[in-house]
């Protein structure tokens, strides 16, 4: 038997959003995708369909240029090679409205990240890499830097994917070009921009970077109140379609395009093939690729990018020792910076050898929900800062009561969970419409949403599985946090609410 705080896998995809995607760099234009045709909404979908055949929610690192229905960039002429005589009119059409539908619809399985508005910074035409940091360890003005943030929110907006339509600002960032500015000292560097826009954690090859302030850790780090990892290098060119790295990921630590880290970084033409019609092919082969990726030991994909990045926290700073018949797991060392951006994100465990049932994880508070894949039980804990918790396996066979968990079959994320002598409150994040399997230890009655803009759509009861499963959807494609209440039968009715967020027997 092995407990075990696995590392954490995210797939990053940079450079998604451009419509042409053919190169325009010898012209001083922009690099774009680097493949020679037109990118629409069956491309976007390439990427949903590889995190929905996984059960994971890709990052899609957005290029918003050629989005803009309103010439926005023209306003901002350090955005795109034309500055104030930008017109996207010949590239708008339906295919930006369709892909941002996909993009609502398939939220589940498919992440809005923030990259960049043009990808490159132009001074009256010229183009210097990158877009928010100088490849020669220069910063743009910060008005400059501002402005992009402001054009990217309202191409954002056009399509009704940011606030104007209830959706936050992406929390998760990768810089163009891997150039970025890390000093903590400097009220102007990257991360504090990015700071100002709502993001939280992001991620860039550590070769790239201008760092003047100390790591956490070798493969990460705060600035700014920004957690920023590591992604090493797969070692697949940035423009060749169809192509997963030579190396497993984390298989071969020593291997130098093996990038053990937690974020495994691409780029969109690596998932594409040279037709639309054909992109199933490339999908296939990331799918396959990605499943060897999850059965290496002491590895597993995120279901999602917050995810990910808190898992990465427990990986790195946590310690499982073995102690009286048990196991003790040591969260104490997480440092205070990492934990105010991962909030209160469980801390996910593998239990090896072993049904996760046999086992009761003392004052640690509920196991929030558990899965099971290939053989391996994965359970989350949730945690209280740097509390120290233990694992019993007698205490478990003592146990009478069942405990309520969640079936985790989905990249939601389920934060906390409270039992009562009336029934049980669950706090959850919500990334489109999904179904949540509870155990709930008792018979279920009304099912009510008391907090946030959850919904549940539907529900069905399994007897035999002593199972509730609610259909439950979220509005902000960056995730919809809310509360869910589940009555025992008998115990009384739910609070007054409107009545479309209560689902009664």
């Amino acid at each position: 038997m092995r407990v075990s705080i696995p590392r954490p896998v995210q797939l990053v995809i940079d450079d998604v959003g451009w419509r042409e995607g053919w190169r325009d760099d010898a012209q001083g234009g922009p690099f774009r995708a680097g493949l020679n045709r037109l990118l629409g909404p069956a491309d976007y979908a390439a990427i949903a369909a590889v995190g929905a055949a996984l059960g994971i929610r890709p990052t899609a690192a957005m290029v918003l240029c050629e989005w803009d229905k309103t010439n926005a960039c023209a306003t901002q002429p350090t955005c795109t090679q034309a500055g104030t005589a930008w017109d996207n009119r010949p590239r708008a059409g339906a295919w930006s409205d369709e892909t941002a539908e996909l993009f609502r619809n398939r939220a589940a399985h498919l992440e809005l990240a923030m990259h960049g508005v043009g990808h490159e910074h132009w001074d009256n035409g010229v183009r210097t890499r990158a877009e928010w940091y100088s490849q020669f360890k220069q910063k743009w003005r910060w008005p400059d830097l501002q402005g992009h943030l402001r054009v990217f929110r309202e191409i954002l907006d056009q399509h009704g994917l940011g606030p104007a339509a209830g959706h936050r600002l992406p929390p998760n960032f990768i810089p163009c070009a891997f150039q970025y500015l890390w000093d903590e000292a400097d009220p102007e560097s990257t991360s504090a921009l990015i700071a100002t826009a709502g993001v939280r954690y992001g991620s860039t090859p550590y070769s790239c970077l201008d760092r003047r302030s100390p790591l956490l850790a070798a493969d990460g780090g705060v600035d700014h109140g920004v957690l920023m990892l590591d992604r090493g290098n797969s070692g697949v060119p940035w423009d060749v379609v169809d192509r997963v790295p030579a190396n497993v990921h984390g298989e071969s630590a020593g291997a130098e395009s093996a990038a053990p880290g937690s974020i495994c970084g691409i780029h969109w033409p690596n998932l594409l093939s040279e037709t639309p019609e054909q992109n199933h092919i490339a999908v296939g082969h990331w799918v396959e690729y990605l499943r060897k990726v999850a059965a290496v030991p002491g590895q597993f994909l995120a279901a999602n990018a917050r995810e990910s990045f808190a898992q990465w926290a427990y990986h790195r700073f946590g310690r499982i020792v073995s102690r009286d018949g048990g196991f003790e797991l040591d969260l104490s060392a997480v440092p205070g910076p990492v934990i105010s951006i991962i909030g209160d994100m469980p801390v996910i465990v593998e239990v090896s050898g072993a049904a996760a049932a046999e086992f009761a994880f003392a004052g640690a508070g509920p196991v929030l929900w558990q899965r099971q894949q290939d053989g391996r039980t994965f359970l989350a804990l949730k945690h209280a800062g740097t509390a120290r918790m233990a694992t019993s396996r007698r205490a478990a066979r003592a146990e009478s009561a069942p405990r309520p968990l969640v079936r985790r079959d989905g990249t939601f994320n389920v934060l906390d969970l409270r039992p009562a002598a009336t029934g049980l409150e669950l706090d959850i994040e919500m990334y489109g419409t999904q179904p949540v399997t509870i155990v709930p230890g008792f018979a279920p009655g009304a099912c009510e949403v008391t907090h946030g803009r959850l919904r549940i759509v539907a529900r069905r009861e399994d007897a035999a599985d002593r199972t509730l499963t609610l259909q439950i959807a979220g509005h902000d494609i960056q995730g919809e946090t809310g509360t869910l209440r589940i009555a025992r039968t008998g115990c009384g009715h739910p609070s007054p609410v409107d009545a479309a967020r209560v689902l009664n027997r």
